[in-house]
């Protein structure tokens, strides 16, 4: 009897630790998505402000788009990140035939 609860349990732990190694995995690859999508909505607002900032004369310019971008809300800074999305797929097809294009080269 108690060797068929050991087994049980420990089923139960195998189990247990497996859900929980996909579970993180899950987490990590979505985190790490995130992170991709924001530093590049991040570089597209850079791009984008200093070209409008290119005539002042602001000392340590990166810095200064950081601090814009740092005192954006989240709302916001998700806004950029949609428009970065939907740049993307302006041209996502226009590069992937070229990348067809060049493959047959």
């Amino acid at each position: 009897m108690s060797k068929r609860i050991d087994q049980f349990l420990f089923k139960n732990i195998v189990r247990q630790a497996y859900e929980a190694e996909k579970a993180w995995r899950e987490w990590l690859n979505e985190y790490s998505n995130e992170s991709q999508n924001q530093k590049e909505a991040y570089n597209f607002f850079s791009t984008r402000t200093r070209r409008t900032l290119k005539e002042s004369n602001i000392e340590n310019l990166e810095l200064h788009i950081f601090n814009i971008w740092d005192n954006l809300t989240e709302n916001e800074q998700k806004n950029w990140e949609q428009q970065h999305f939907r740049q993307q797929l302006k041209f996502r097809d226009v590069s992937q035939f070229l990348e067809m294009i060049n493959h047959y080269r």
